[in-house]
């Protein structure tokens, strides 16, 4: 199975995403696709401007940073029916389907050097899906941003897929409840590509010049109602 991900128009690279198992492929909410089909409900619904306010301001929907954040990457859903269970301290796993499977990770690894009671244990999900990412090439291991899960969170990372291709996702149980279901097709986890570069920085104060330029560009981007900067920003082939 091959995805075609963008890091921008114009830009294309090729990420294959595959798997050993056959009937996955055959169930189409459990194919991996684009972030961007994954956004949240809230997302869906709040409006980009608030119209009784004079003059039109806009919401969080119409700043660039997170229309740029929902349209990068692939997201894994979940790829079958998963129960999470604790029992006072013994924490277990059930999956509908004997192919897949979970295991831990000891809490000596992680837990017990951080002071997170929220934070109760450490799952590892063998994942049936697979990256390979050409050379050069590796991808950030990302959370459900603004899901609003309180029963588990994905731990953050970074793979180099174009040399190890295997995903064995790390999930934090931090649920009050006593069991926790992740039902097929749910989002899962969230892998978005980048370039390994090294770069350098510098720290500095701003000139005279530097400072014109911030004002030019702030009473630049105030000539024009909310929302113009995404469309400025698509009409240059970024979004």
């Amino acid at each position: 199975m091959l995805n075609k991900l963008l890091f921008n128009k114009g830009k294309e690279l090729e990420i294959e995403v595959f798997t050993p198992y056959e009937f996955l492929l055959d169930i189409e909410e459990t194919r991996p696709k684009p972030a961007r089909l994954f956004t949240p409900d809230w997302w869906k619904t709040i409006p980009r401007n608030i119209e009784s306010l004079e003059p039109l301001n806009g919401t969080v929907k119409s700043c660039p940073s997170f229309v740029q954040m929902f349209n990068q990457g692939i997201v894994l859903p979940m790829w079958c029916d998963t129960i999470l269970s604790r029992k006072d301290l013994n924490f277990n796993w059930t999956v509908a389907n004997g192919n897949f499977s979970w295991e831990f990770h000891f809490d000596w690894q992680l837990l017990d050097y951080i002071n997170v009671p929220k934070y109760q244990k450490v799952f590892k999900a063998i994942s049936p899906w697979f990256i390979k990412t050409p050379p050069g090439i590796s991808v950030y291991q990302f959370p459900m941003f603004f899901d609003f899960n309180q029963d588990w969170t994905i731990m953050p990372g970074i793979l180099n897929t174009d040399m190890y291709h295997q995903l064995n996702q790390q999930l934090i149980y931090t649920s009050d409840k006593d069991e926790v279901r992740i039902n097929r097709g749910q989002a899962f986890v969230w892998y978005v590509p980048f370039i390994r570069t090294k770069f350098e920085y510098e720290t500095y104060l701003a000139d005279e010049r530097m400072k014109q330029i911030l004002s030019n560009q702030a009473n630049a981007v105030n000539t024009k109602f909310a929302g113009h900067v995404a469309k400025d920003m698509k009409k240059n082939n970024i979004l």
